[in-house]
C-alpha cells in the first residue's frame, strides 16, 4: 500500500492575469487591499477542495472566502440557487436553462 499525491501548479501568469483583470494592475499592494474593479468568478469539474484551492492561488478569492458558501459551492448547489427546475443538461452534454420568471 502506498499514497501518492498531485499537485497541478497554476499556470504560469495565471495570478498576474486574473490581478489585471480584478485590479487593473499586474501585482497587487496587500497592504493597500486595493479594490476590486471587477468580481472575478471560476466555474470548475473539479472536486471542490481543488476548485477552493485553485481559486485562493490565483487570487480569484481570499482566505476569508474559502468556506463561504456563497463564494464557492459545487453544481448541484448552483442549479438549486439559479433555479434547478429550468436546468436541464442534455445527453450531448449540453444544456438549457431559462431564468426564473419571479
Amino acid at each position: 500500500m502506498f499514497t501518492l499525491g498531485l499537485e497541478n501548479k497554476l499556470r504560469e501568469l495565471v495570478k498576474e492575469s486574473i490581478n489585471l483583470i480584478k485590479y487593473g494592475v499586474k501585482v497587487v499592494d496587500v497592504e493597500k487591499k486595493q479594490k476590486n474593479t471587477v468580481n472575478i468568478r471560476m466555474v470548475s469539474g473539479d472536486h471542490i477542495e481543488t476548485c477552493r484551492w485553485a481559486a485562493l492561488k490565483s487570487g480569484i478569492i481570499n482566505e476569508k472566502e474559502m468556506n463561504d458558501k456563497m463564494v464557492v459551492m459545487n453544481g448541484a448547489d448552483f442549479r438549486y440557487k439559479i433555479g434547478s427546475d429550468n436546468f436541464k443538461i442534455e445527453e450531448d452534454g449540453s444544456f438549457e436553462w431559462t431564468p426564473n420568471s419571479s
